[in-house]
């Protein structure tokens, strides 16, 4: 039996918000914070959307520095399972940080707002 395919749900917006901020994933022993190389890093897990060669829905992305992004994705040195909890601890930081911009706590462009309300909707249902 075929199941019908999840239709990736993307945001750019969303994920250039990432550029210049805090990382979030805060490797312990990896992470250096540079700002100037933060990106939103996607979760790697199917339940998020993630399946072959396709990324994870952009409502499951954290601010990553280079390093610790290269760390979730193609690092040895930590199992799945330390993966797993270190992108659920930032996921939940990321959340946090949407729902500051969406609720108007922190200064944000009307368009940032949008996109944390898109990724906010998103995650509840």
């Amino acid at each position: 039996m075929k199941y019908p395919k999840d239709v990736a749900q993307r945001n750019p917006h969303l994920l250039a918000m990432a550029r210049g901020e805090g990382c979030v994933l805060r490797v312990p022993g990896v992470c250096d914070n540079n700002r100037e190389t933060t990106v939103s890093a996607h979760s790697n897990w199917m339940e998020h959307g993630k399946c072959k060669a396709r990324k994870a829905h952009d409502q499951y992305t954290v601010y990553a520095c280079a390093r610790c992004h290269t760390w979730l994705d193609q690092s040895f040195s930590a199992g799945p399972r330390e993966k797993r909890e270190a992108f659920d601890a930032a996921h939940k930081w990321m959340v946090s940080i949407w729902r500051d911009i969406a609720y108007g706590v922190q200064p944000a462009s009307p368009k940032d707002r949008a996109a944390a309300e898109w990724a906010l909707e998103r995650i509840a249902s």
